[in-house]
């Protein structure tokens, strides 16, 4: 019996939790069912892990990235490829196209590119790891892919009212071209149905999961490394902020709270794990609200596990994008209390006063009362803790996610 080729999509040069998802899906993967090919660019940061021979199994790897392209993402809306002007005088009027005009010339063009990667290299699935509004999944439904489905792991990141004409009609269509999909949380899935106007129950919740089995680090050890590493002397609550310095991810809002926390709680001490682009930003905030000696920049980090555990409370203050973040389970796995904004899938993972407490988001106040209340009771902050650790066992383990993704896979075949 020949093997079934499934195809997985995806672009991007980042780390993220939608990389995570899709490491892992990949890796676990039935190699004896399946004949697995990564549609990917070429710095696609999975990668690594392959050139380094990391346990992602045998795939084909093919590039969809001209080599001299620059970066590029999927979504039409960051990577708005727009026609090039001609050198030729023959073709100097399209310079004075409309720029939304020139945007949907450049994508038909993009698409027509792509469906013939597709045609050329035939999957019997094709798995996009970043759904949305993307030009390559209506590639795929040209190109006569037998079944294709992607994953919808952010909640729509603008208002459709304010969106361009050619963002709405390739959101509206590539949503369409799938024949079925996942989405990580209900929260996402509500709000894609409600923005695209999808009816039916062809969007499949399956919860992220993690590998529980290594879990298993003594925080006390990690806490000296932390502290040592970063030259804290005074240090009686340790917050982990687990999150990337980008806007999404309301730095600023927490940063706003920080001085009257300090009121409250002395020896309070802030590491936020994660690089961006809004690191200069942030460190000129932290400067200009006297809190630089008491919020911490440690960049990305591998041992972010390590981190957290060390870690009194976890902080993740996001303001949009969100769905079901990884570092939230993790952190429930690591018997962690947490304060996080209340939206999108995160009420699917933290029940509000059982495992941490919700606050509205862009509300430095709400914040602000959360972490004192938290940290104020020591009795309240285990508890919550441990009932997140059960919960994690409960719902978010890897092993669920994978099988139920594999059944889903099943299902989508036999159609």
């Amino acid at each position: 019996m020949s093997k079934i080729k499934i195809g997985y999509y995806s672009v991007t040069n980042q780390l993220g939790g939608s990389e995570v998802y899709l490491r892992d899906v990949i890796k676990h993967v039935d190699r004896k069912k399946y004949h697995v090919l990564l549609f990917c660019n070429r710095k696609h940061t999975l990668l690594k892990e392959i050139d380094e021979g990391a346990s992602l199994g045998n795939l084909d790897v093919i590039y969809i990235d001209k080599e001299t392209d620059k970066e590029t993402d999927s979504c039409a809306v960051e990577h708005e490829q727009e026609i090039k002007e001609p050198q030729s005088a023959k073709k100097s009027w399209l310079r004075f196209l409309p720029s939304s005009l020139k945007l949907f010339l450049g994508t038909v063009k993009d698409i027509l590119r792509l469906k013939k990667i597709f045609q050329n290299n035939v999957v019997k699935v094709l798995h996009f790891n970043d759904t949305g509004c993307e030009p390559p999944v209506i590639a795929a439904r040209l190109a006569g892919v037998y079944r294709i489905t992607g994953t919808y792991h952010v909640e729509p990141s603008y208002d459709k009212e304010k969106m361009d004409w050619v963002r709405r009609l390739i959101e509206y269509i590539s949503t369409r071209c799938m024949h079925s999909a996942i989405a990580v949380s209900n929260g996402v899935k509500t709000a894609w149905k409600k923005r695209v106007s999808l009816k039916g129950n062809n969007i499949n919740v399956i919860y992220n999961g993690i590998d529980l089995e290594r879990i298993d680090i003594d925080p006390k050890k990690e806490r000296q490394k932390v502290l040592s590493e970063l030259k804290i002397d005074d240090c009686r609550h340790l917050i982990c902020v687990p999150a990337r310095l980008h806007v999404m991810k309301g730095h600023k809002y927490l940063f706003e709270a920080i001085p009257k926390i300090q009121q409250s709680l002395s020896g309070i001490q802030f590491v936020c794990v994660g690089k961006g682009e809004l690191k200069d930003e942030l460190e000129e905030l932290a400067q200009k609200l006297k809190i630089s000696k008491v919020v911490h920049f440690m960049g990305f980090r591998r041992d972010i596990l390590n981190i957290m555990a060390a870690s009194d409370l976890i902080v993740l203050p996001s303001i949009s994008l969100e769905a079901l973040p990884y570092v939230l389970i993790e952190a429930m796995a690591l018997s962690k209390p947490i304060v996080a904004t209340n939206f999108s899938g995160i009420p699917e993972i933290v029940e509000d006063h059982k495992t941490g407490i919700l606050v509205p988001r862009k509300n430095p106040a709400a914040l602000c009362e959360a972490v004192i209340n938290l940290l104020s009771d020591e009795e309240s902050a285990i508890n919550m803790g441990v009932a997140g650790h059960e919960r994690a066992l409960r719902n978010f383990d890897r092993k669920r996610m994978l099988k139920d993704t594999y059944d889903f896979y099943e299902k989508l075949v036999n159609e």
